[in-house]
């Protein structure tokens, strides 16, 4: 019975160290979130306000394993979008749209940025007057 609750025991500190070792996701500096589970990534989602250029500038010296930004947004401010896109092309950041996802109005000026992009299959980008669909 001993080598039961022994291996027990084992089992279950062997399933606690495997929970903490889960990837963090970092939300400190929302609308970005990143993932450590993909250190490559960076994910803005929601509008695009006027703290968008900032915050991107200060996520990306954050976390200089970042490459890619997966976009999420229905728009937002012009105004930001523009800064924020030259800060995408002059750190040579592919860009990409999550398939089902959408970017459009001023997101679509930081899709365009990426030095790469790729629009995931039944995704949606452009100005509201031309939205596209993307293909895998």
């Amino acid at each position: 019975m001993g080598i039961f609750w022994s291996t027990w025991a084992a089992i279950c500190c062997a399933a606690l160290i495997a929970m903490s070792a889960r990837a963090e996701v970092v939300t400190d500096l929302a609308p970005f979130t990143r993932d450590s589970a993909r250190p490559e990534g960076l994910v803005p989602e929601g509008p695009i306000d006027g703290r968008a250029p900032a915050l991107l500038k200060r996520a990306l010296r954050r976390f200089p394993s970042v490459t890619t930004l997966s976009l999420y947004s229905e728009g937002g401010s012009t105004y930001a979008a523009l800064p924020k896109a030259y800060d995408v092309r002059d750190a040579g950041q592919k860009t990409t749209i999550p398939a089902g996802g959408a970017c459009a109005s001023a997101c679509s000026s930081v899709f365009f940025a990426g030095v790469e992009r790729n629009a995931g299959s039944r995704s949606v980008w452009g100005r509201a007057r031309s939205l596209r669909r993307g293909t895998a």
